[in-house]
């Protein structure tokens, strides 16, 4: 388990996808840039929901990036 502060990415738009992700404790937010360089938030992460699997199943890179809106683990 990872130990995520408040504030920190834990995905990074185009990165690897390497790992499927779930939240235990926090809240995340999913993020994309609009072409103007505008931060959009797409949705929420809540505890027990996991993330990361569209890069893992489409072998791309992350479509977005995730953000911890709170501590998080």
């Amino acid at each position: 388990m990872q130990e995520i502060p408040k504030r920190s990415f834990v995905i990074h738009r185009g990165s690897a996808g390497e790992a499927l992700m779930m939240l235990f404790t926090g809240r995340l937010q999913v993020i994309s840039m609009t072409e103007e360089g505008r931060e959009v938030g797409l949705n929420f992460i809540d505890p027990g929901e996991f993330f990361g699997e569209i890069a893992l199943i489409d072998g791309g890179p992350r479509s977005a990036s995730v953000i911890a809106v709170t501590n998080s683990v």
